[in-house]
Protein backbone atom coordinates (compact mmCIF):
# COMPACT_ATOMS: atom_id res chain seq x y z
CA UNK A 1 0.00 0.00 0.00
CA UNK A 2 1.33 3.45 -0.90
CA UNK A 3 0.87 6.55 1.24
CA UNK A 4 1.47 9.92 -0.40
CA UNK A 5 1.45 11.89 2.83
CA UNK A 6 1.08 11.82 6.60
CA UNK A 7 -2.69 12.33 6.43
CA UNK A 8 -3.23 9.20 4.31
CA UNK A 9 -1.14 7.20 6.76
CA UNK A 10 -3.12 8.59 9.71
CA UNK A 11 -6.37 7.60 7.97
CA UNK A 12 -5.01 4.08 7.55
CA UNK A 13 -4.25 3.93 11.28
CA UNK A 14 -7.82 5.04 12.00
CA UNK A 15 -9.17 2.23 9.80
CA UNK A 16 -6.84 -0.36 11.40
CA UNK A 17 -6.76 0.44 15.13
CA UNK A 18 -5.19 -2.93 16.07
CA UNK A 19 -2.26 -2.66 13.67
CA UNK A 20 0.79 -4.54 14.99
CA UNK A 21 3.23 -4.28 12.05
CA UNK A 22 3.99 -1.22 9.96
CA UNK A 23 6.52 -0.85 7.16
CA UNK A 24 6.88 2.61 5.67
CA UNK A 25 9.04 2.05 2.62
CA UNK A 26 10.10 4.37 -0.19
CA UNK A 27 7.67 7.17 0.62
CA UNK A 28 9.45 10.35 -0.47
CA UNK A 29 6.29 12.45 0.02
CA UNK A 30 6.08 11.68 3.75
CA UNK A 31 8.00 14.17 5.89
CA UNK A 32 6.78 12.91 9.26
CA UNK A 33 4.75 10.08 10.72
CA UNK A 34 1.51 10.59 12.62
CA UNK A 35 1.08 9.32 16.16
CA UNK A 36 1.58 5.56 16.06
CA UNK A 37 -1.11 3.07 17.11
CA UNK A 38 -0.71 1.83 20.67
CA UNK A 39 -1.00 -1.77 19.40
CA UNK A 40 2.12 -1.51 17.20
CA UNK A 41 4.83 -4.06 17.99
CA UNK A 42 7.06 -3.68 14.92
CA UNK A 43 8.01 -0.57 12.92
CA UNK A 44 10.21 -0.45 9.83
CA UNK A 45 11.03 2.89 8.20
CA UNK A 46 13.01 2.37 5.02
CA UNK A 47 14.19 4.75 2.31
CA UNK A 48 12.13 7.76 3.36
CA UNK A 49 14.44 10.72 2.74
CA UNK A 50 11.84 13.33 3.73
CA UNK A 51 11.32 12.06 7.28
CA UNK A 52 13.35 14.09 9.77
CA UNK A 53 12.14 12.54 13.03
CA UNK A 54 10.01 9.73 14.38
CA UNK A 55 7.04 10.26 16.69
CA UNK A 56 6.89 8.91 20.22
CA UNK A 57 7.09 5.13 20.11
CA UNK A 58 4.28 3.08 21.64
CA UNK A 59 5.04 1.13 24.81
CA UNK A 60 4.11 -2.10 22.97
CA UNK A 61 6.92 -1.76 20.40
CA UNK A 62 9.40 -4.64 20.41
CA UNK A 63 11.17 -4.05 17.09
CA UNK A 64 12.40 -0.86 15.40
CA UNK A 65 14.31 -0.80 12.13
CA UNK A 66 15.35 2.43 10.45
CA UNK A 67 17.17 2.20 7.14
CA UNK A 68 18.39 4.75 4.61
CA UNK A 69 16.70 7.77 6.16
CA UNK A 70 19.30 10.53 5.85
CA UNK A 71 16.97 13.22 7.22
CA UNK A 72 16.52 11.61 10.63
CA UNK A 73 18.89 13.20 13.12
CA UNK A 74 17.85 11.39 16.30
CA UNK A 75 15.63 8.61 17.56
CA UNK A 76 12.90 9.16 20.15
CA UNK A 77 13.03 7.57 23.58
CA UNK A 78 12.94 3.80 23.24
CA UNK A 79 10.22 1.87 25.06
CA UNK A 80 11.19 -0.60 27.76
CA UNK A 81 9.61 -3.39 25.67
CA UNK A 82 12.08 -2.97 22.77
CA UNK A 83 14.12 -6.09 22.01
CA UNK A 84 15.41 -5.32 18.49
CA UNK A 85 16.97 -2.08 17.25
CA UNK A 86 18.48 -1.91 13.79
CA UNK A 87 19.77 1.37 12.36
CA UNK A 88 21.34 1.33 8.89
CA UNK A 89 22.61 4.09 6.62
CA UNK A 90 21.34 7.03 8.63
CA UNK A 91 24.20 9.54 8.46
CA UNK A 92 22.21 12.26 10.26
CA UNK A 93 21.90 10.29 13.49
CA UNK A 94 24.74 11.29 15.82
CA UNK A 95 23.80 9.34 18.95
CA UNK A 96 21.45 6.69 20.22
CA UNK A 97 18.97 7.29 23.04
CA UNK A 98 19.24 5.30 26.24
CA UNK A 99 18.94 1.64 25.34
CA UNK A 100 16.45 -0.43 27.34
CA UNK A 101 17.61 -3.44 29.32
CA UNK A 102 15.15 -5.56 27.30
CA UNK A 103 17.29 -5.07 24.18
CA UNK A 104 18.69 -8.32 22.79
CA UNK A 105 19.54 -7.36 19.20
CA UNK A 106 21.41 -4.18 18.35
CA UNK A 107 22.63 -3.53 14.83
CA UNK A 108 24.17 -0.21 13.83
CA UNK A 109 25.79 -0.01 10.41
CA UNK A 110 26.89 2.77 8.09
CA UNK A 111 25.96 5.54 10.52
CA UNK A 112 29.19 7.54 10.64
CA UNK A 113 27.72 10.15 13.00
CA UNK A 114 27.31 7.61 15.80
CA UNK A 115 30.67 7.49 17.52
CA UNK A 116 29.74 6.12 20.94
CA UNK A 117 27.05 4.21 22.76
CA UNK A 118 24.87 5.62 25.54
CA UNK A 119 25.57 4.45 29.04
CA UNK A 120 23.61 1.31 29.74
CA UNK A 121 24.08 -2.26 30.92
CA UNK A 122 24.53 -4.60 28.01
CA UNK A 123 22.33 -7.68 28.30
CA UNK A 124 24.45 -10.82 28.05
CA UNK A 125 22.45 -11.94 25.01
CA UNK A 126 23.01 -8.77 22.98
CA UNK A 127 24.26 -9.02 19.42
CA UNK A 128 26.01 -5.98 18.03
CA UNK A 129 27.26 -5.05 14.61
CA UNK A 130 28.78 -1.67 13.97
CA UNK A 131 31.85 -0.10 12.46
CA UNK A 132 35.25 1.01 13.70
CA UNK A 133 35.32 2.81 17.02
CA UNK A 134 31.73 1.97 17.89
CA UNK A 135 32.30 -1.77 17.48
CA UNK A 136 35.39 -1.57 19.71
CA UNK A 137 33.44 0.39 22.34
CA UNK A 138 30.67 -2.22 22.27
CA UNK A 139 33.19 -5.01 22.81
CA UNK A 140 34.88 -3.07 25.64
CA UNK A 141 31.54 -2.41 27.36
CA UNK A 142 30.54 -6.07 27.04
CA UNK A 143 33.89 -7.17 28.49
CA UNK A 144 33.44 -4.85 31.47
CA UNK A 145 29.93 -6.15 32.16
CA UNK A 146 31.18 -9.75 31.89
CA UNK A 147 34.03 -8.99 34.33
CA UNK A 148 31.66 -7.44 36.85
CA UNK A 149 29.23 -10.36 36.52
CA UNK A 150 32.07 -12.83 37.10
CA UNK A 151 33.15 -10.98 40.26
CA UNK A 152 29.62 -11.08 41.64
CA UNK A 153 29.39 -14.87 41.38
Amino acid sequence: MYFANKEELAAYFWEHPNLTYLRVDNCPGITSLPALPSSLTSLVVDSCPGITSLPALPSSLTSLRVNNCPGITSLPALPSSLTDLWVYSCPGITSLPALPSSLTDLVVDNCPGITNLPAFNLPSSIYGVAHGKLWNELLDAYSKVAEIAARLK
